[in-house]
């Protein structure tokens, strides 16, 4: 196994994010109150999530650049998780029926999908860590390129 870099960091967090979107895609296929949304929604975002590791396998020298797009999109997707959690969230069937709750239909998320909503931001915080770890890496070698002297300091630190 060769030494951690920030490509194989991106890549590796990407490659686990698609999984547990996939993951969370099969959950919701199989679940008896998925009205379909959720699953393509779900395989849709696994699919983004690859968008991140590609560039930084293809090339690794842009690894800062897909370490960027890991961090936003990231940040992005916790967001959409929580306000899906949110704005979507629907009642057991019967918890709330007398306000309507049973009554909802579409693209809601069910209280049974809270923890694969929750166990997906998980993920995300992840990747937010990881590539915060990869931007800094590229920070380090950048900085290293440029002068000499700092090259020298961060070799003694290590």
């Amino acid at each position: 196994m060769g030494a951690l870099t920030p490509a194989r960091i991106i890549i590796a967090a990407a490659a686990v994010s698609a999984m547990a979107h996939t993951l969370a895609a099969a959950v919701s296929a199989a679940s008896a109150v998925s009205d379909g949304a959720m699953t393509w929604g779900m395989a849709a975002m696994g699919v983004v999530c690859m968008a991140c590791a590609v560039p930084a396998a293809a090339r690794p020298r842009c690894a800062d650049k897909a370490a960027g797009h890991l961090m936003t999109m990231s940040a992005v997707m916790i967001l959409v998780h929580l306000a899906m959690l949110t704005l979507f969230a629907q009642p057991e069937a019967g918890a709330g029926a007398h306000h309507g709750g049973a009554a909802h239909t579409g693209a809601a998320v069910h209280v049974g999908h809270a923890s694969t909503m929750f166990g997906l931001m998980g993920v995300e915080f992840a990747c937010l860590m990881a590539s915060s770890l990869a931007l800094r890496m590229t920070h380090r070698e950048r900085s290293a390129a440029a002068n000499p002297r700092t090259a020298t300091f961060a070799a003694v630190e290590h």
